[in-house]
């Protein structure tokens, strides 16, 4: 199911017949990272919740669990989910130039250190970016030039 489908989150045991929850949260997140993981187990042993942390579980609960506490932790980890999805959102947003139209990709560099590209260039590079527009170096020079151009006797 988690190969064919996109899921926000799974819920596991730690112990089942064919797969542990070790192994389901593994799986889960390599597949999706961003799929939130909440591992049950009613033993009680210290190693395994820290495996889980480890592995980037973002719950693991002892059972018996009071229903209130399981809707708490659930609604958290999708708190936590809509926030990573809108930090992700916002690092996507990309500067473009009102004049030229080249982009400043800022992917893995400090922002604003980048070079300009072509914005046709780019857009076919990566899929799905959301843009807004501004002004290279270069084009912030040339209207200066053209300002003081225009108003010099």
């Amino acid at each position: 199911m988690l190969k064919k489908n996109m899921f926000d989150l799974v819920i596991t045991d730690q112990v089942m017949n064919e797969l542990d929850g070790i192994q389901v949260l593994k799986n889960v997140k390599e597949l999706n990272p961003e799929t939130q993981v909440i591992i049950f187990t009613g033993y009680n042993t210290f190693s395994t919740p820290v495996d889980a942390l480890r592995l980037r579980a973002d719950e693991f609960l002892l059972k018996p669990c009071e229903s209130k506490e399981l809707i708490r932790i659930v609604k958290r980890c999708l708190e936590n989910l809509v926030s990573s999805r809108k930090i992700k959102l916002y690092e996507e947003i990309l500067p473009v130039c009102s004049v030229c139209k080249k982009i400043r990709d800022d992917t893995g560099k400090e922002p604003g250190k980048s070079t300009w590209v072509d914005l046709e260039e780019y857009l076919m590079k990566k899929a799905k970016v959301k843009v807004y527009y501004s002004y290279c170096p270069k084009c912030v020079e040339k209207k200066l030039i053209q300002k003081q151009t225009k108003y010099s006797p």
